[in-house]
């Protein structure tokens, strides 16, 4: 099993708009938006699809509806 690197996108005023969002949610879905992608990252891309030109989405299974967006 090979491990992909996962990296954050940091704007160029340096914000870091995940971050940003992650630490505001609740403990147990940050746990949970965490354990996805950390799944991401050994290869298991899981419920989600390709969206073109590198773009990917994989989907969360609870909540509203939640999505990561990667490339």
């Amino acid at each position: 099993m090979f491990q992909r690197e996962i990296r954050e996108y940091v704007a160029k005023d340096g914000r870091n708009h995940f971050k940003t969002w992650f630490w505001k949610l609740d403990r147990v879905v940050r746990r949970r938006v965490a354990a996805r992608i950390g799944r991401l990252a050994l290869g298991n891309a899981g419920s989600g699809r390709h969206l073109g030109g590198g773009l990917h989405e994989a989907k969360l299974d609870f909540g509203p509806g939640w999505r990561i967006y990667y490339g």
